[in-house]
């Protein structure tokens, strides 16, 4: 969508049954300069790939919020290019991935690349669980590039030096830091 002010209703919508959310807003609002979307009632609990669910989502977009906390990612395998260019250009962006569930992750590939890359605002956790997550290529490359932003990086006893390299795929510019042991 090109113009001005766009909104999604998708509030409504019943994704109880709802296995594969691939590339569902995948380009959604891209040149929008304010866009709405109201993910915040989705029940993702049978959803296994949200491969680009939300990439390039509100990426020219000045104004655009986004609202994951709820969602329940205990089945999900692939996450790669979830948010990949959300919200770039939004200079207060935020995304809240600090309740996922990465028990079953195997594929995080550009996960958070370029994910609101001129925000001072995005904030968030994210706790790696899964030992056999094995694809997590430039997963926190050009992230949290401004002052005010940074993703902290939480680990369990078998998944600390996974971490270690998940955060070597950082670019420079990326605010990505590990964080505390969880369990």
């Amino acid at each position: 969508d090109t113009s001005t002010v766009f909104t999604l209703d998708v509030s409504n919508f019943d994704t109880s049954k709802v296995t594969d959310m691939r590339h569902m807003f995948y380009d959604t609002g891209y040149n929008s300069t304010i866009f709405t979307l109201d993910v915040s009632n989705f029940d993702t609990s049978n959803v296994t790939n949200m491969s680009g669910m939300f990439r390039n989502t509100g990426r020219n977009s000045t104004l655009f919020t986004l609202d994951v906390s709820s969602f329940d990612t205990s089945k999900v395998t692939n996450m790669s290019m979830m948010f990949n260019g959300t919200g770039h250009s939004n200079p207060t962006f935020t995304l809240d991935v600090s309740n996922f569930d990465t028990s079953n992750v195997i594929d995080v590939d550009y996960m958070f690349y370029q994910t609101g890359y001129n925000s001072t605002k995005l904030n968030t956790s994210i706790t790696i669980r899964n030992p056999n997550t094995t694809k997590y290529n430039y997963m926190f490359s050009e992230v949290a590039t401004k002052e005010g932003s940074q993703i902290t990086v939480n680990y369990t006893s078998q998944t600390s030096d996974l971490v270690d390299a998940m955060i070597a795929t950082k670019s420079a510019n990326s605010n990505v830091f590990k964080g505390v042991q969880v369990d």
